[in-house]
């Protein structure tokens, strides 16, 4: 059975998809608006930011490859 913890990511890992989605081409957003709309904290944002281009770097991934990558996402 999953615990809190693991709800309240479900749902915010849903919310930022749904952002993501809806969002126009080139549109960013600030950690304080993923925040917001995810229910997590500004901080928790910056940590899971830092840690994603961390892995992103770890694994050569250039940025072109990434702004792909979020526009496909965008598509579905």
């Amino acid at each position: 059975m999953p615990n809190a913890r693991d709800i309240k990511s479900r749902a915010a890992d849903a919310k930022l998809r749904s952002m993501l989605r809806s969002a126009d081409p080139g549109r960013e957003y600030s950690t304080r608006e993923i925040a917001a709309e995810t229910g997590l904290s500004h901080q928790r944002v910056t940590q899971i930011e830092a840690k994603a281009l961390k892995k992103l770097r770890t694994f050569g991934i250039g940025k072109q490859v990434l702004s792909e990558l979020i526009l496909e996402l965008r598509k579905k």
